[in-house]
């Protein structure tokens, strides 16, 4: 894929890209981030987001899903663009919850 497809709304001026690609925003569509960098589903499944495969992964940003999800959606995005530099999570992931369920807490070692 030679380019991006159009995003809903205008890239940041002040945002980075890596060499691998385009690190995600706020305003991406939830199918292009993962069209683009598929190994960013783990982000969504790490925190019980069924955003990979979804059939409104195509019609929903980044910060739409973190609000369907009650889900941070800075720290949501904080979390793409780390796994987009390498920092990928990793299985066994939670079952995905339903739109509107509190995200689980995360105790920090």
């Amino acid at each position: 894929m030679d380019t991006i497809p159009p995003r809903r709304s205008p890239t940041p001026p002040d945002r980075d890209d890596s060499p691998a690609g385009p690190l995600p925003g706020p305003g991406d569509l939830v199918a292009v981030v993962l069209e683009v960098r598929p190994e960013l589903g783990a982000v969504f499944l790490a925190r019980g987001m069924a955003c990979p495969g979804c059939v409104m992964a195509p019609f929903m940003t980044v910060a739409e899903a973190a609000a369907a999800y009650a889900v941070d959606p800075d720290e949501l995005v904080g979390a793409l663009r780390d796994a987009a530099s390498g920092a990928v999570p990793s299985g066994p992931f939670p079952p995905p919850r339903p739109h509107g369920a509190a995200a689980p807490s995360r105790s920090q070692p």
